[in-house]
């Protein structure tokens, strides 16, 4: 099921442990009825997110789903 960011931000100073993650999107999302917080992964370029946009759950990570592939 496709999912679609409500909010998100991005993480350019990770915490300690976490350095060679940054930078790195956290965002909230909302599937159906349920809201969660995720971090993004796939994004060609962090400054393509944006609120409202389609992602998907594959594997147990949330990726951007391409334009031509959402289901909603």
């Amino acid at each position: 099921m496709t999912a679609t960011i409500q909010t998100f931000t991005v993480i350019r100073s990770a915490p300690e442990g976490f350095e060679s993650k940054a930078p790195y999107c956290v965002a909230i999302v909302k599937e159906g009825e349920i809201f969660s917080t995720v971090v993004i992964d796939g994004a060609k370029d962090l400054a393509d997110l944006r609120v409202g946009l389609a992602v998907e759950a594959i594997d147990g990570r949330y990726v951007v789903v391409p334009q031509g592939d959402r289901k909603n």
